[in-house]
């Protein structure tokens, strides 16, 4: 038995359809049910049954023993949340609750990290020197979530018996449809040039989420039904169901306030803690919501301007990896005998958002129509003009399977997913 969170999701429901390909059915989903907009990425796979997020602690002891492996991909992915109670549950909590469970019952484990952690890329994209977490500098509270949590895992004495943290670059493919501002570029692009998910694309969208909501794609059967009774609910809210133990609080508590990146401590503690400032709050009206502005069909793609001299104005860098990709390299973690820490996950080679935006061009057969806009005074003095994974350690470890390139990939997605409007 297979389980994976976030399997809803975008990598997450990637990752069931990897397995199904593969043969799996014995596969368990846990994620939060009750986003209806992501109920079409699991439409059609097999899996045998569905876990809600809330009471996974209470269903995996009477189920361990079958439990060969967890893909923890959950998380929150909005780059631009600034609760740090809400990161610090979903991203930290949660996840050191999965990694306990895996120490407990000896379950590998391969878990979603970020390149978030990397900050503005001052001390490199290196993934080989462990001790490089404890250095970093994240720029936002979503990859301060996502370090914090690698730091906690390396300082770690007991472990799962193989284990794998894997810093996700800028993934993009198909199952994006309901991350809306947070999609990938090469999604809102093409929304931008097509009218995104009008017309023929949006029907089949929208049906698959309506037969989802019918009886006939209900899969939950009365015996395996909700998991969620009145009781394990009441265990969910009490001192016994909750995952957060004294223990694990008492571990979070006692970390070396100094190793924690950015003075994290200080942070919450002082009048500057909060991330949600109101200039920090236009971040949510700013980089992200321009996208969603221009979202219309325009036939024109905007890209953010340079503010650097030394980038043109669409020359800013970011290594794009696909979604196949990125679950291929898990599903070799998966059969990989050793090597356990924290791994890259990218491409290894940065491409420029002008290439990406000319490659959906080039998939929708149409001349390309670029404008550039200023980026946001918010976010201009954090904005990131290159990311590139360095890739030595997975190669080392085995890995040998080539990635798509840009154009490769967009074309896929374009061609095979986002015209018609199709998961995978």
């Amino acid at each position: 038995m297979i389980v994976v969170t976030g399997a809803a999701g975008f990598i997450g429901s990637c990752m069931v359809s990897k397995l199904n390909n593969k043969g799996f059915k014995d596969i368990v989903l846990v994620d939060d049910f009750s986003k209806i907009e992501k109920h079409p990425n699991i439409a059609h796979k097999r899996y045998l049954e569905k876990v809600e997020r809330d009471v996974f602690f209470q269903w995996l002891p009477n189920h361990a023993k079958s439990v060969d492996f967890i893909f923890h991909i959950g998380a929150r992915t909005d780059t631009t949340e600034f609760n740090m109670s809400v990161l610090d549950e979903l991203n930290l909590h949660y996840t050191k609750a999965i990694w306990n469970a895996c120490c407990e019952y000896e379950i590998p484990l391969v878990y979603a990290s970020s390149a978030a952690t990397y900050g503005d890329g001052q001390l490199g994209y290196g993934d080989q020197d462990p001790e490089l977490s404890f250095h970093l500098q994240p720029l936002n509270p979503y990859g301060i979530s996502k370090n914090e949590f690698d730091k906690w895992a390396l300082q770690q004495t007991t472990a799962p018996p193989r284990w794998y943290g894997l810093k996700f670059f800028n993934v993009f493919g198909p199952n994006e449809y309901h991350k809306g501002r947070m999609a990938s570029v090469v999604f809102h692009a093409f929304k931008q040039v097509n009218g995104g998910m009008s017309g023929m694309a949006e029907k089949r969208a929208g049906g698959l989420a309506d037969k989802w909501t019918g009886e006939q794609a209900d899969r939950r059967t009365s015996g395996q039904a909700d998991r969620r009774t009145s009781g394990q609910a009441d265990l969910w809210t009490s001192g016994q169901a909750d995952w957060r133990t004294d223990k694990q609080a008492d571990r979070w508590a006692s970390e070396p306030a100094e190793k924690r990146a950015g003075g994290l401590t200080d942070l919450r503690k002082s009048g500057q803690a909060d991330w949600r400032t109101d200039k920090q709050a236009d971040l949510r009206t700013g980089e992200l919501a321009d996208r969603r502005a221009a979202d219309q069909h325009t036939g024109i793609v905007r890209l953010f301007r340079s503010h650097n001299p030394d980038y043109p104005d669409g020359g800013q860098l970011r290594d794009f990896i696909y979604v196949k990709d990125v679950i291929d390299v898990m599903y070799f973690l998966m059969n990989h005998t050793g090597g356990s820490g924290i791994y890259n996950l990218g491409t290894g080679k940065a491409r420029t958002f002008l290439d990406l935006a000319n490659s959906v061009f080039a998939a929708l057969n149409l001349p390309p129509s670029i404008e550039f806009i200023d980026t946001p005074l918010d976010i201009r003095d954090k904005y990131q003009y290159f990311t590139e994974a360095r890739m030595e350690k997975l190669r080392i470890a085995g890995y040998s399977k080539p990635f798509f390139t840009l154009e490769q990939a967009v074309e896929e997605y374009v061609q095979g997913y986002l015209v018609e409007g199709s998961t995978f």
